[in-house]
């Protein structure tokens, strides 16, 4: 057997915004095509495959070339699941800093949650990855498990910090959207793309999207009317 993938040199997030041993903000500019790339695969995870990723994180997302607007990819589907009918799942899988509140709330055996969960899990990663791209500090990171945990699970954020201060309001609400504890009022993936802080630059963000991704479009999810 003979498996071909592709060549990616530009490593994972997580070392793209590495500098001096701390994670430093990029640009909303180019912090925005990154999340609007992630979210296309997510719209066809979610709605083409039925599949949540589950372990979505700086370091499961390659770049082809170190260098703004690059083209970008999902990896690691190793705790990835194909939803059934009812479209959830209730294993406490993931990496607890990017885990949505619901996957860690488990049970006395500490391997099930006490209610099952679905690709929301997802949008809430993708809130904590926004956040980092756009201020360099992750919203709920601790060195401690239980206080990460309670601090998800409070779902606090503060936009007062001076990271935040020259990110625009739009940027600040599409995170809070993402990053709601209650999960029928958090944002899943079509809400994203209907989010001003996306709809206002969405075909500028096609277009870039699709000269990035060049001859592979036609194998990629087309464009939500």
């Amino acid at each position: 057997i003979f498996l071909f993938q592709d060549l990616i040199c530009g490593g994972d997030l997580f070392s793209y915004l590495v500098k001096d041993d701390y994670l430093k903000a990029i640009p909303e500019r180019e912090a925005i095509f990154i999340v609007f790339q992630i979210m296309k695969a997510l719209h066809f995870l979610h709605k083409k495959l039925k599949i949540v990723h589950r372990d979505l994180k700086l370091d499961n997302i390659l770049l082809e070339l170190p260098i703004p607007g690059s083209k970008i990819y999902l990896c690691d589907f190793g705790i990835a699941k194909h939803l059934g009918y009812n479209n959830r799942t209730n294993t406490c899988v993931g990496t607890l800093e990017y885990s949505a509140p619901e996957v860690f709330k488990a049970d006395k055996s500490g391997n099930k949650a006490v209610q099952s969960y679905d690709f929301k899990c997802d949008t809430w990663s993708l809130g904590v990855i926004t956040h980092i791209l756009l201020s360099g500090v992750s919203p709920f990171y601790s060195e401690s498990k239980d206080k990460i945990l309670k601090a998800s699970r409070l779902g606090q954020l503060n936009f007062a910090k001076p990271q935040f201060s020259k990110i625009s309001l739009s940027s600040k609400s599409y995170i809070k959207k993402l990053l709601r504890v209650e999960v029928t009022s958090r944002m899943d993936i079509n809400d994203c793309f209907d989010h001003n802080w996306i709809k206002l630059q969405r075909k500028k963000l096609e277009k870039k999207y699709y000269s990035v991704v060049g001859d592979r479009q036609s194998s990629l999810p087309p464009p939500l009317n």
